[in-house]
């Protein structure tokens, strides 16, 4: 099955969502993001969140599958950006995200995605099946 995003929601005020089924389109996708935010949000910043979560999400939540959704919604207000991204793992798993990287885990291919967003990003928070990340706007705004 061709990886694909199935639909993008129109933009509801400050708020944008899509659905997608693999990675394939995520250039696209971050692409339409930074247009949304505009000036809110450092195009490396930006990278960094979306990368780091929809990776997670469809690695680890949907187990690599492309045929499982993953659900993105961007709300923007006048001070955060709010990114919720789920997966479709039916599971609800529990899992404290780590401050810091072990030594002899800081060259893994993985387990170091949700520990960098931790210290980069001002709030996230894993809870069922939904990842919660908070950016403060940028200054340039």
């Amino acid at each position: 099955m061709v990886n694909r995003v199935l639909k993008e929601g129109a933009c509801l005020g400050s708020k944008k969502e899509f659905i997608l089924y693999g990675l394939d389109e995520f250039n696209r996708i971050q692409q339409e993001i930074a247009l949304f935010l505009a000036d809110a949000i450092e195009d490396f910043e930006l990278h960094l969140i979306l990368s780091e979560s929809l990776t997670n999400a469809f690695i680890h939540g949907n187990q690599q599958d492309a045929t499982k959704p993953i659900c993105l919604r961007v709300i923007l207000d006048e001070n955060q950006i709010m990114f919720e991204i789920e997966d479709a793992c039916l599971t609800p798993v529990e899992f404290t995200i780590c401050e810091e990287c072990s030594a002899e885990n800081i060259l893994e291919e993985s387990g170091r995605g949700l520990v960098l967003l931790k210290n980069f990003c001002d709030f996230v928070e894993f809870r069922d099946n939904k990842l919660y990340i908070i950016k403060k706007r940028s200054s340039s705004c």
